[in-house]
């Protein structure tokens, strides 16, 4: 049996991806049907039908999983990181990517999905059963001018080539060594040309060490992939052609994965088994029900694990090593519809069982699935009082940086600060340095917020900040730091974040509008009305203020530019990097002055912060984007009305998020 099964093993048995499953804990909704969605003997392909998640029986919902949370349960069950920019793209819905509704299968999905699984597999298990070094002789050679004997390939003078193949077993660091010495003594450092798949190689003189062990040769050090690798060897000195005769090239593992990997380490610290069948069946038990309990967010069975302990059964009778039956197993791990599939009670406002409250959690704050803590307080749980505590705690873990990065990312927009790109001659200080100082910026001043329990509107407010380098240049600041005072500088709270000014802003210019309709969308939930599909594009005109002054003056646009205008003027002072500004590049100076509805008049984005903290508005809207975030769908009204921005801080409306109602029950319907 192979070590990973081929995509076209793998059946998907149409809605009963998303609804079968074995039997689960209490609170679990009860499958549909039970499936195996694997049949490792069957080369059927992948059904090319859409495969949708059903919404299920009555009082069920059910969602796929998204990137971060695939990233995040993989990295805490194998410290293996995920190339997420392969697994299906999650539809950005109401500001984020993890609202359920959105979350759909389709007919796609199976095949990234696949292809990720394997490649998590072959990380993890580091092959130890496999050779760590390959030789290519006269075997291994596929065309060459020279001749073949029994010691080799001797290439004459003429500047003889060979061509050979070399099947590497495992990712890794090799050195691949060339044993074999030129007819005219004595070998010189520069050494026969090489290739290998056609990016050239400068050897060096195996040291006299190695050649005392191997014979008189040649070394390159290289990271090779899993896999047939063409080596390509010509036969020059000093740069003219010579004699060589080449003994063995060989690859030899030093450094790679698949001799320090910590996650195979892990995984055989458990267990080992001999080669005895019923060995290998309690090894596979003690190795895969725990993790199936981490990786399904309930507490699984032998039963609930019996699929994948079948799998190493199957693997052993068919001659396969432990680790390639592991591999196998981990695939089927993370093709399960138990990984891949969320489900969820609807249809009544009953409380959810613990096991549901405790993966929302994990979901909600790390981006994960329950750690053996959490799974322990949610099993020995009589009532609620357990959900503040675990919150606590999970707050202080290093995980909750992904809450940080993903909720601040999202609602903030600095998640598409990195990708944007900016003209250099204009900007030359733009760079990926850069980019990750703003973003950290923002994510700082969010975490302290919620370590300390600040104000909601210290967000807006705060007049000191955690300022990397370069962002301290941009800032024409001293120095940076991680307490650092802003208000000398006109910045502090998020309006003044050179983060969120550049992801408000278009590439080569700011944007009124842009940054005026991302206030309202994004800081007071209020987004403005689409523009008409009719209505004629405005000038291009030097001046932002010229601009709002024509929306003043056109009837159909007054009514939603009287809005969206006044916010975004106020915050002109900064370009489309953040940068301070009192001049555009016309000449003309900047106006930072703005009405805004109702007459209250102000300059700049300090005073625009103060009138948004005041406004009743801004801290409503903190609370519906952490729970939109949280609750993975958008919340109505009445469900918040128990969470007050202006009791607390912002710790303080988390911890009643995850202990209100909205949190801790089932979706109501209709909904």
């Amino acid at each position: 049996m192979r070590a990973a099964a081929s995509r076209r093993t793998w059946r998907w048995v149409g809605v009963g991806l998303a609804l079968a499953c074995h039997a689960a804990p209490a609170d679990v909704p009860a499958p549909v049907d039970t499936v195996d969605t694997v049949d490792v003997d069957s080369d059927t392909p992948v059904d090319d039908t859409p495969v949708v998640v059903d919404p299920g029986p009555p009082g069920v919902r059910g969602w796929r999983v998204h990137r971060a949370f695939y990233r995040g349960v993989v990295a805490d069950l194998f410290g293996v990181d995920v190339p997420v920019h392969l697994l299906p793209e999650d539809p950005v819905y109401d500001g984020f990517d993890d609202l359920t509704d959105a979350l759909t299968i389709a007919d796609a999905d199976a095949e990234a999905w696949m292809g990720v699984a394997e490649d998590v597999a072959r990380q993890v298990v580091a092959r130890p059963d496999v050779p760590t070094e390959v030789d290519a002789t006269s075997d291994a050679v596929e065309r060459t001018d020279g001749v073949i004997d029994g010691d080799g390939v001797a290439l004459a003078a003429g500047g003889g080539t060979v061509v050979l193949t070399l099947q590497v077993p495992v990712d890794g660091v090799y050195d691949v060594v060339v044993v074999g010495s030129y007819d005219a003594p004595p070998p010189v450092p520069r050494g026969p040309w090489m290739w290998i798949d056609d990016r050239a190689e400068a050897l060096d003189v195996l040291p006299d060490a190695r050649s005392a062990a191997e014979g008189p040769g040649w070394v390159v050090r290289r990271d090779l992939e899993a896999g047939p690798h063409l080596f390509r060897l010509q036969a020059v000195l000093n740069g003219n052609p010579a004699a060589l005769h080449v003994r063995a090239v060989r690859a030899t593992l030093t450094d790679g994965e698949g001799v320090t990997n910590p996650a195979w380490t892990r995984l055989a610290a458990v267990c080992i088994p001999d080669d005895d069948p019923s060995a290998w069946e309690a090894c596979a038990r003690q190795l895969f029900v725990p993790l199936a309990s981490r990786a399904w967010g309930w507490p699984a069975t032998d039963d609930d694990a019996q699929v994948l302990v079948d799998g190493i059964v199957a693997a052993h009778a068919s001659g396969s090593t432990w680790s390639e039956a592991v591999e196998h197993a981990i695939v089927r791990l993370l093709m399960s519809p138990h990984f891949l599939v969320r489900l969820e009670p609807s249809g009544s406002h009953e409380a959810w069982g613990p096991s549901h409250v405790a993966a929302r959690l994990a979901r909600f704050l790390w981006s994960s699935v329950p750690d053996d803590a959490l799974i322990a307080a949610a099993a020995q749980a009589t009532d609620a009082s357990w959900v503040r505590p675990q919150a606590e705690r999970m707050l202080a873990d290093p995980r909750a940086a992904a809450f940080v990065t993903r909720f601040t990312g999202q609602w903030l927009w600095t998640q598409r600060v990195a990708p944007s790109a900016r003209d250099a001659t204009l900007h030359p200080a733009w760079n990926e340095a850069l980019t990750d100082a703003m973003v950290a910026e923002v994510e700082a001043l969010f975490t302290r917020a919620v370590d300390d329990d600040l104000p909601v509107t210290d967000l807006l407010l705060a007049s000191r900040g955690h300022v990397q380098a370069p962002l301290d240049a941009l800032y024409g600041l001293p120095g940076p730091g991680d307490d650092v005072d802003l208000s000398g500088v006109d910045r502090g709270g998020v309006l003044g974040m050179a983060g969120v000014l550049a992801a408000t802003s278009q590439p080569a210019r700011t944007s009124v509008v842009r940054r005026g309709a991302w206030v309202l969308s994004q800081l007071l939930c209020d987004p403005p009305e689409p523009p008409p599909a009719d209505i004629p594009r405005a000038p291009d005109v030097d001046d932002p203020r010229e601009a709002a002054n024509l929306h003043q003056t056109n009837p159909s646009c007054i009514a939603c530019h009287a809005q969206i205008d006044p916010m975004g003027l106020a915050l002109e002072h900064f370009d489309e990097i953040g940068a301070w500004r009192t001049a555009y590049p016309s000449g003309a100076l900047v106006d930072a002055s703005a009405t805004l509805p109702g007459g209250v008049d102000l300059y700049g984005a300090r005073e625009l912060a103060a009138a948004l903290a005041a406004d009743d508005r801004f801290g409503a809207c903190v609370v519906r984007q952490l729970a939109t975030y949280g609750l993975g769908r958008s919340p109505a009204d009445a469900e918040l009305t128990d969470i007050d921005p202006e009791a607390g801080g912002l710790r303080g409306v988390l911890l009643d998020l995850v202990t209100s109602d909205a949190f801790l029950h089932a979706v109501p319907e209709p909904r």
